[in-house]
């Protein structure tokens, strides 16, 4: 996905939430599907009971399924309170701003209950505590599968008691209670009073669903979404940014991002500059075939052998915007005009005369605009062998042919390179050639000689040629005198 977004953060196993350059957020699924269409949101709550709440400023937009991310709009124009969450199918709503009344609404963003209450607790075992009429006492409700609310009785209270502040009951089916006069009791699901005065104030609720957290126990966990499982491939930084390796310490994805989040199920949040997008790990590898690890230079025409690169892409890859470039060791890239190329060696290595050059390839995707992605890169070191032939002028051996009306025309072939050759020389007298194949080590010399067969005087041309695995490595040529006794 293109870096557009000011952030990206995991939202839970398979789904972004993404914060654009104005503070909006949307969220996508892994496929860059957005599932907010048609609305402009501020914020989206955790899941929580199954369910998030979706909200532009205070106003509830409406509620996303955690089971399949559907998105579900309110009926209505309602707020949220502090009880921004989903417990046991419902959450509170504040209706005409969040200082209005406050009731109820279900999953389908139906209202359950009537904004009429000045506080609704969140629903806990069944029931919900209201805060009713404005006035300092509690008022039990209570719900039905069938959604329909009932009050109910506060049978164990002593006459002239009322409740006036309650917390949410908890796993045990408790709550606490505080009455008028100030002293606390702990009441149960049926709202009878199971202990009374005890030391109890206000503090004594957990802050992750405000219900009822006796002295000594411990506080709820919050609610966190089910982050997705790391993949064993973590960010590292060099010399360009951040970039990938594996568990064995592999480059995956050279560095290039500016920031870069762990990989987790296949995807990790990259940024280039201060924009954030995603990155996609796909199955298989890129890796490239080398033809050769030494070349030679023939330098009598400075030609080079020819040298291969073949890449190998995975298949999820074969059909991508996917672009191979080269450096034949001059600091340039050059593209490439298909994944696989034949190339020499630049003019530059070759007449620096360098015993060995680096060569570079790399492998860039690009779609859409999208900036650049450098997908693989690898070095690979070349031996360079210089390969030079000395010759030496065609001569005769005597000044006159000999009783038999022969002379012998010689000349001689030295490897003068580094390294050991196999040479073909060939003499050639007035037209006539004569060859040879010879191994010539580092310094050493052949000579290749020519009987002629004399009939008159008269000078002729001789050239002794040699080439060097079918490359011309040099050739010399004189007049030579041929003399009948």
């Amino acid at each position: 996905m293109e870096p557009k977004y000011a952030s990206i953060t995991h939202y839970s196993n398979d789904i972004f939430k993404c914060i654009d350059q104005n503070g909006k957020v949307q969220l996508i699924d892994w496929e860059g599907k957005a599932l907010l269409q048609g609305y402009i949101a501020d914020a989206v709550t955790q899941y929580s009971d199954g369910y998030a709440i979706v909200l532009q400023g205070d106003k509830i937009l409406g509620f996303l399924t955690e089971a399949n991310h559907n998105f579900q709009p309110v009926n209505g124009d309602y707020y949220a309170t502090k009880y921004s969450f989903f417990s046991e199918g419902y959450v509170t709503v504040a209706k005409c701003g969040v200082e209005g009344k406050q009731g109820y609404l279900d999953s389908k963003g139906n209202l359950a209950l009537d904004c009429q209450y000045i506080e609704a607790m969140p629903v806990r075992q069944g029931w919900a505590l209201v805060t009713e009429n404005g006035k300092d006492k509690v008022k039990p409700r209570r719900y039905k599968k069938s959604d329909n609310w009932s009050a109910s009785g506060m049978s164990s209270l002593k006459s002239g008691e009322a409740f006036v502040w309650a917390t949410s009951f908890n796993t045990d089916g408790r709550a606490l209670a505080r009455i008028k006069g100030g002293k606390y009791v702990v009441i149960d699901v049926n709202f009878n009073v199971i202990e009374r005065d005890v030391k109890g104030n206000k503090e004594d609720v957990n802050s992750i669903d405000y219900s009822y957290k006796p002295i000594g126990s411990e506080e709820l966990s919050a609610h966190l979404n089910d982050q997705p499982g790391k993949d064993g491939i973590g960010a590292f930084e060099g010399d360009g940014g951040f970039g990938y390796k594996n568990a064995e310490g592999e480059v995956l994805v050279p560095c290039q991002f500016d920031e870069a989040n762990d990989f987790c199920s296949g995807r990790a949040v990259v940024a280039l500059g201060d924009k954030y997008g995603i990155v996609e790990l796909l199955k298989g590898k890129l890796d490239a075939n080398w033809s050769a690890d030494r070349i030679r230079v023939y330098e009598y025409t400075n030609e080079v052998d020819p040298l291969q690169i073949t890449l190998i892409t995975p298949a999820s890859l074969a059909s991508g915007n996917i672009k191979l470039e080269l450096d034949k060791g001059d600091g340039r890239y050059v593209d490439c005009d298909a994944l696989s190329c034949d190339f020499t060696v630049a003019n530059q290595v070759i007449n620096r005369k360098s015993p060995k050059c680096e060569l570079k390839a790399k492998v860039t995707y690009s779609d859409n605009g999208f900036p650049d992605l450098l997908l693989w890169e690898e070095s690979h070191g070349i031996s360079i062998d210089y390969v030079s032939i000395g010759l030496s002028n065609p001569v005769t051996t005597s000044e006159y042919a000999d009783e038999n009306d022969c002379q012998t025309v010689k000349a001689s072939v030295t490897n003068t390179s580094d390294v050991p050759v196999k040479a073909s020389i060939t003499l050639n007298v007035a037209g006539k050639p004569k060859s040879n194949t010879v191994e010539l080590k580092p310094n050493q010399t052949c000579s290749l000689s020519m009987l002629v067969h004399v009939t008159e005087d008269k000078n002729v041309n001789a050239t002794i040629s040699v080439k060097v695995d079918g490359h011309n490595c040099g050739s010399k040529s004189s007049t030579v005198s041929l003399k009948k006794i």
